[in-house]
């Protein structure tokens, strides 16, 4: 099992774990062939969060996707920025994550990048803030940015570009993906000619978000960006596929995705009925349990 990881697999080391907020964490992840994978701001990665003799029995608590808030191929360096949340095996990994730990990590990944915009269009939560700052600082401070990000309070801001900032609301109490979000899109100017939305975070407020813009906005969807963890983790759980291990996706989202893309996956025949609507038994479709 140790070569299969070794080839499938790039390795690591931690070598910093610092606070970014106060419920988010960046670890910096070291080593050689990190000097020369290609990451283009914006996409994530996944990481092995629990140890490759468990991964047969618990397929889908290998792996949690996480994005890439900088790569410096000069040091051979990757940062992660990851929020503390939920007591899944991503959190504990993230948790007990030290300087000197090893790591196995895919390459980056994800088509939440930029496009060619008059200008850019950034909605999401504080998940959704990392790859967001990833693609703030690659921008030219001339370029038209607009967008708002929620969190929970002030101290959950995430850190963005100085020639780039974006609006804070905070949610308090309120569930990831509420009203408020939309709330705050929908009082934005933006110019009436489309630019590029990006948009990430709790899957059904993605979604509400992209049929504000195109029902009420008139966008095309073709502007619009939405990030897929629900496709990542489901493109991702290859144990899962390659042994036959029968499996249910937890959300909505995850099931629409493992629909268009397996055929033989055995819970894929029960009636869309069946499936939960949330992760974990929430009672709503967020894909953030796949960090967890």
């Amino acid at each position: 099992m140790r070569h299969l990881v070794e080839h499938l697999f790039m390795q690591g080391v931690i070598q910093e774990v610092e606070p970014v907020t106060n419920r988010m964490r960046r670890i910096r992840i070291v080593g050689d062939q990190l000097r020369t994978v290609p990451w283009i701001p914006g996409q994530h990665v996944g990481i092995n969060v629990t140890a490759p003799q468990r991964w047969l029995r618990h397929p889908r608590d290998a792996r949690r996707t996480y994005s890439v808030r900088h790569l410096g191929q000069t040091r051979g360096s990757l940062d992660v920025c990851i929020l503390d949340h939920g007591d899944g095996p991503g959190a504990a990994w993230s948790r007990a994550a030290r300087p000197g730990r090893q790591v196995h990590l895919s390459h980056p990944e994800g088509r939440l990048t930029l496009r060619d915009a008059p200008y850019h269009l950034f909605v999401g939560d504080e998940t959704a803030a990392v790859p967001f700052a990833a693609m703030l600082e690659a921008l030219p401070p001339q370029v038209p940015v607009y967008g708002v990000l929620e969190t929970d309070s002030p101290a959950g801001e995430v850190p963005l570009p100085n020639y780039h900032q974006l609006p804070w609301i905070h949610r308090g109490a309120a569930p990831t993906g509420s009203a408020q979000l939309l709330n705050a899109l929908s009082a934005l100017d933006p110019p009436q000619e489309p630019g590029t939305a990006y948009l990430a975070g709790e899957a059904r407020g993605c979604q509400a978000i992209r049929d504000h813009l195109v029902r009420e906005r008139g966008w095309s969807r073709r502007h619009i960006v939405v990030n897929d963890p629900s496709g990542a983790w489901v493109d991702n759980c290859w144990l899962a596929w390659w042994t036959n291990i029968r499996w249910t996706a937890r959300c909505g989202g995850c099931r629409d995705v493992a629909a268009k893309r397996f055929e033989r996956v055995e819970d894929l025949s029960r009636p869309a009925a069946a499936w939960p609507s949330g992760g974990r038994g929430s009672g709503r479709s967020d894909c953030r349990d796949m960090h967890r």
